[in-house]
């Protein structure tokens, strides 16, 4: 995991997306879970996601269809918040989904 906290950021999305799988009736199990945990966190791995080859090569992304669907069944949140509305944290599946979609429009604006 080259960036700083790449880890730690990789590893609380994941179990935010496990979260809203179990939410919905489609928990993986431990054994798959810490499969892929291995492989997301391996050092000097070569594997990247699809979306990130795009995202690289300034191809179009599927935010809406893949993040936006996630952050869609995680309503309400699965993201510890606070009581206090204003100093609610954005769960991680939002704060991706924003970046993407700020990643569309720069591109539309070409």
């Amino acid at each position: 995991m080259a960036a700083p906290g790449g880890e730690s950021a990789t590893l609380a999305l994941f179990a935010e997306c496990c979260a809203v799988a179990a939410r919905t009736g489609n928990a993986p199990s431990a054994t798959t879970q810490q499969h892929a945990r291995t492989i997301l966190t391996e050092a000097n791995s070569t594997l990247t996601a699809s979306m990130m080859r795009d995202l690289q090569e300034g191809h179009a992304i599927e935010a809406d269809q893949i993040i936006g669907d996630m952050l869609a069944r995680a309503e309400p949140p699965v993201a510890a918040t606070k009581s206090d509305a204003q100093s609610q944290t954005p769960s991680m599946l939002a704060v991706v989904y924003a970046c993407l979609k700020a990643y569309e429009a720069g591109r539309r604006n070409r």
